[in-house]
């Protein structure tokens, strides 16, 4: 439920932050619409993974991994599929982009198995990012990454003044 899927965030964040110093990055801040855009983009994935995978044998092999208990049976989306997926938690900013993985392995494995990926390590040693949201939907994590907070409405600070 949802303790865990905290928990789970708790620990990818403090992970990816024990990571990003040992770079010499700054370490990330959690933002909360990433996080709600990451949410939303799972969520509809669940629903619907052909909108992400349209390619049957691709959906083959995702479903296959996907009945899978093998942690190192993950499944990674190309970068077609993860566009299609970051669309889906309708991003208020086109800078938005993301990190992908569904594995049954627990966080710190799926965190050192992005370090072993050279594509995956160059986006956690991204010194311009700086906020990050993170969800998980059953053994899939989504981490969406920007160089600035995404606000939903910037006019909200000026109100607040009068």
């Amino acid at each position: 439920g949802n303790q865990f899927n905290q928990a789970n965030t708790e620990q990818m964040f403090t992970i990816l932050n024990i990571m990003r110093e040992r770079v010499n990055r700054k370490p990330y801040k959690l933002d909360a619409e990433l996080a709600l855009e990451s949410k939303k983009a799972l969520e509809e994935f669940d629903a619907d993974p052909k909108l992400v995978i349209k390619k049957e044998e691709r959906l083959d092999q995702w479903q296959e991994k996907m009945d899978s208990s093998n942690p190192s049976d993950s499944f990674i989306l190309v970068d077609e599929e993860l566009e299609r997926l970051l669309k889906l938690g309708k991003p208020i900013d086109k800078g938005t982009h993301g990190l992908f993985v569904q594995s049954m392995g627990d966080v710190p494995f799926i965190v050192s198995n992005w370090f072993v990926n050279r594509f995956d390590q160059q986006e956690i040693n991204d010194a311009k990012d700086e906020y990050i949201g993170i969800a998980f939907n059953k053994n899939q994590v989504l981490v969406l990454f920007n160089q600035k907070t995404v606000n939903t409405s910037l006019t909200t600070e000026s109100s607040d003044k009068k």
